[in-house]
């Protein structure tokens, strides 16, 4: 959060006679009952110094430097309504020699949403002033926070946030939410007050999961062990289809530092045992708030440890082949401030950042930013998403329900209850999935289910979704942007790789398309169709669309040393039979040079062109020659 400034510290420093009334003296004893005040204010004894400033209060009640005493011991006591009304007594009693009342009144005002307040004192600090030195980070933060935030108040026509159902948000903070792609499932963190025996435990975080079933959430049930303990959980990232979790938690035996980042998988209904994920992710600083990007590849997350910006940075590590994870990197300026940046949020699109700061210009405490990686991979100058979205309390978790074209934040707006969960349409599509593809990976012998990689592309080879298929069920759910053909690919330890096409058609729009995925086990004779290897027209040349499939044959030949394969070539009835046998032939050999170059024994590899000898459908329409037009693997030796 945003800190009021400490204003006595800086003050007892001061001489006294910048401290006094304009002409007259400072009494001796109430220099040195502001030196002992604020000696035992120094060492956070705030019960004495506050009950030795209220007497001071009655002894020098003329005296602003007795009531800006007071303030700071009531500021230290959180009592800030109490601080706020003797600061205005300092200024009160001399409007000129004391811009810090200015200062913390004016953040006081800003933090509470009284802005055109907050302006006024701001204003007033800056005439008390006695150098004219440039504002600090902090100042000119504050100044154009105020501004923003009143051009933000003039908007109108604005629907508001709805809060979700008592049954989620209690008494208790609830925050971070985090959704499935589908919106179907939220799990979210709750702090509440335990008691053992008779002593009163505060801050104890917890996980909780609920549904959304026929147009709202059922009543969340706390995850049971061994994800929840009797110590902290929290701040949680679900990937899209709700079978990988990484959150926080502290004080674990295995922990690296206070509060460390763990993951945990589910297999069916239950989920496994949370695993550290270790350095260097994990460090003897703090690690929290977690994000997983929707390709699995990228772990974004806040940290104090040394190398940031700011108080809490966000920071990136990157998977690698080997499922480790890399040596986290610095977002940077202009994501990260000297303030605090957390909860960092991917969307599908990874152009797309959203996290919360106090260090831009905002409404007060932490507000909701939005930020676009630039053609040069460099992030963009954060944009705040303003109200309704933000409002003066801290707004720092997000969460976007994409199908549904809602999204899920946590706010202290509602004073009286604390940290809620609020629900919001969500007007940009363009950002955000509108398409769910689901479906069921089996075995294709017997139906039974298969726990494998899948993986979603866009044509142009990025991938856009990575999501492993449920072990008990075979389930799985990822989720794509608008568009017309997508690329899916499964593979699995044993089994050849399905390979196929998306074909995207209007009706399917805001919908969830069906696809199962049978896989082949790696048997003789068995065979499958590379549908996205690609070659330029009329030639046996290779497009580098077809990579990421040829590296995943590459995969399943070095998972199965002991397996040759045939790569075989087919066209369809366009031209002479011998020219069809021999561009059949030579994309075949390409295949098998490429499989070559990644290490794979050419011994295992046969080319074969069959030009159109083996058709799959007809040569009539484009459709049929295209679907003639093939590559295709097949188990010779096992």
């Amino acid at each position: 959060m945003l800190m009021f400034p400490a204003i006595l510290i800086g003050l007892l420093l001061l001489p006294i006679s910048l401290v006094a009334q304009p002409g007259s003296r400072m009494p001796a004893r109430l220099a040195r009952e502001l030196d002992r005040i604020g000696r035992l204010a120094g060492d956070m004894e705030w019960e004495k110094s506050h009950k030795a400033a209220e007497r001071l209060t009655k002894v020098y009640p003329d005296w602003p430097q007795s009531w800006l005493m007071l303030a700071e011991t009531e500021k230290g006591l959180g009592q800030e309504p109490a601080s706020e009304r003797s600061m205005q007594k300092v200024i009160l009693l001399d409007s000129t020699g004391f811009p810090q009342a200015y200062q913390w009144l004016a953040w006081r005002k800003f933090r509470t949403g009284s802005y055109y307040d907050a302006l006024r004192c701001f204003d007033g600090y800056q005439r008390s002033r006695r150098n004219h030195s440039p504002l600090t980070w902090n100042d000119s933060l504050l100044l154009c926070s105020i501004r923003f935030a009143i051009d933000q108040g003039k908007k109108t026509g604005i629907v508001m946030p709805e809060k979700l159902p008592a049954a989620i948000n209690t008494v208790h903070d609830e925050y971070f939410p985090s959704l499935t792609v589908d919106g179907s499932v939220l799990v979210f963190t709750r702090q509440q007050t335990v008691r053992l025996d008779t002593l009163p435990v505060n801050n104890q975080e917890d996980l909780y999961e609920s549904l959304y079933n026929s147009g709202s959430f059922t009543p969340p049930e706390k995850m049971p062990e061994p994800v929840n303990t009797g110590s902290n959980e929290g701040t949680q990232s679900l990937s899209q289809d709700g079978r990988i979790m990484i959150f926080t938690a502290c004080n674990r035996p295995d922990s690296k530092g206070g509060c460390d980042l763990y993951l945990s998988e589910k297999a069916g209904r239950s989920w496994g045992k949370p695993v550290n994920i270790g350095y260097p992710v994990n460090t003897r600083y703090w690690e929290s708030t977690p994000c997983l990007s929707a390709d699995g590849r990228y772990l974004f997350f806040s940290s104090n440890r040394p190398g940031g910006r700011g108080q809490m940075d966000i920071w990136k590590s990157e998977k690698t082949s080997e499922g480790n994870w890399t040596q986290p990197v610095n977002l940077g300026s202009p994501v990260n401030t000297p303030g605090n940046e957390m909860s960092p949020v991917m969307p599908l699109d990874s152009r797309i950042l959203y996290f919360a700061s106090d260090g831009h210009p905002g409404m007060g405490g932490f507000d909701l930013f939005r930020s676009e990686r630039g053609i040069t991979g460099n992030w963009m100058q954060p944009v705040n998403l303003g109200f309704p979205v933000n409002t003066w309390a801290d707004e720092d978790g997000l969460a976007f329900s994409a199908y549904q074209r809602q999204a899920i934040i946590a706010s202290g707006r509602d004073s009286l209850n604390g940290k809620d969960l609020f629900l919001i349409p969500w007007d940009m599509p363009e950002e955000l999935q509108n398409l769910i593809i689901a479906g069921r990976v089996t075995d294709q012998r017997n139906g039974n289910p298969v726990s494998a990689s899948v993986q979603v592309q866009s044509l142009a080879d990025s991938i856009i979704s990575s999501v492993v298929s449920d072990p008990v069920t075979g389930e799985y759910l990822a989720g794509i942007p608008e568009g017309t053909a997508f690329r899916i690919n499964a593979t699995a330890q044993g089994y050849l790789p399905y390979s196929g096409t998306l074909i995207i058609g209007e009706k399917d729009t805001a919908r969830v398309v069906k696809a199962d995925l049978p896989l082949q086990w790696v048997d003789q004779g068995a065979s499958v169709i590379l549908y996205n290897v690609f070659f330029r027209w009329d030639s046996y040349e290779l497009l580098p669309e077809s990579v990421p499939e040829l590296d995943q044959v590459c995969q399943v030949l070095s998972e199965n040393p002991g397996i040759c394969v045939e790569i075989g070539g087919h066209t369809d009835s366009t031209g002479t039979f011998d020219y069809n046998i021999t561009l059949s032939y030579r994309r075949a050999e390409a295949v098998c040079k490429y499989l070559v170059s990644k290490g794979i024994n050419p011994a295992r590899l046969q080319a074969k062109g069959y030009g159109f000898t083996n058709p799959v459908s007809g040569n009539l329409t484009p459709v049929d020659r295209a679907k003639n037009r093939r590559t295709e693997l097949k188990v010779l030796v096992q």
